[in-house]
């Protein structure tokens, strides 16, 4: 097997660099990727990769590379907060320990009063595509809980992460970056027990989404329909496709997490984002949503879940079934 620095990413220049008439695109190794050096293309023109091995001519389709995708880096964006180097570093070592190997740069509009950074991180065994967006989950609420908000566009599979540049309008007039930082730290690839901290995190973040799982299962189980009906449909359901939960979410007063599909209720006396949005339903973790009735509870006592209507019903009509029927049917 090849060495995972020797391993080749698909790479290309500017957002429109596309292969909509075929082949393959240009590979980098992962050891070039680590080293790289800025260049000074214009912005529309500046080098990126997709930290996946899959460089056939559709490998910047999201769908495609959740299902061909090996991926051989964790990557990270850090575009607001003004943070400053020393911050991502011992978050980043925090986390992975100190021989975690990783490559931390400012990107090119970055300054000293506007502080950008990007992270490399690479792996010692490829993932698939379904165990890296969770690797790259579990890293990106790390950050959140220290204090750094990642742009986590980056937690989608065939996300372009732009390579250290700086265009010439950066640049004084003898060529020199206006502004850049960069550190190559550690010596080891990632894996699963790299350290302490980041296996057990990978297990709380486990559980967290197991149950989530969990309550997404007793949702669809015990979901209750209405019997009345409307125009031979139950009001409920009527009431389910014409608002979004997104939008009752907001009404009501929750907050979304920077993730953007995670909230925290009004109910809540914690700083943690426990009500998941799924689309068609949600579930909430906040043991305070599940003892003031909100939604359905989960058969274990742990958690609640829901959908539309019972978010409506309970903010709208103190949990009163039936009143809430009666507005929607008078």
């Amino acid at each position: 097997m090849n060495s995972p620095f020797q391993i080749e990413l698909a790479t290309g220049l500017g957002a429109y660099d596309s292969k909509k008439n075929g082949g393959q695109y240009a590979g980098l190794s992962v050891l070039t990727i680590l080293i790289w050096e800025p260049s000074s293309y214009p912005k529309d023109k500046a080098p990126w990769i997709i930290p996946s091995e899959y460089r056939e001519s559709d490998a910047r389709t999201h769908k495609i590379q959740k299902e061909n995708g090996k991926y051989w880096l964790l990557t990270v964006d850090i575009d607001s907060g003004n943070i400053e180097f020393d911050v991502i570093k011992a978050a980043i070592v925090n986390l992975f320990g100190k021989d975690q190997l990783a490559r931390i740069y400012s990107t090119g509009s970055a300054a000293v009063d506007c502080r950008k950074w990007r992270v490399l991180i690479p792996l010692e065994i490829p993932l698939d595509a379904s165990c890296w967006q969770f690797w790259q989950s579990c890293l990106n609420t790390w950050l959140m809980d220290y204090g750094i908000t990642p742009d986590r566009v980056l937690e989608r599979c065939g996300q372009l992460v732009y390579l250290p540049n700086i265009p010439p309008t950066y640049r004084s007039e003898d060529g020199q970056p206006l502004f850049y930082q960069s550190e190559l730290i550690g010596n080891d690839p990632l894996t699963e027990s790299s350290s302490q901290t980041w296996a057990d995190w990978l297990l709380s973040q486990t559980a967290i989404a197991n149950e989530h799982a969990n309550l997404v299962r007793g949702f669809r189980e015990e979901r209750i329909k209405s019997p009345k009906k409307l125009m031979g449909e139950s009001v409920i359901d009527e009431f389910n496709r014409s608002y979004s939960i997104d939008q009752l979410l907001r009404e009501y007063g929750y907050e979304l997490s920077p993730n953007e599909h995670d909230w925290r209720s009004q109910n809540q006396t914690n700083k943690s984002y426990a009500t998941r949005n799924h689309g068609e339903y949600w579930t909430s973790l906040s043991q305070s949503d599940t003892d003031v009735g909100l939604g359905r509870r989960c058969s274990s006592g742990t958690g609640c879940f829901g959908d539309a209507f019972d978010l409506f019903c309970f903010y709208e009509h103190g949990n009163d079934h039936k009143k809430a029927i009666k507005e929607l049917t008078s």
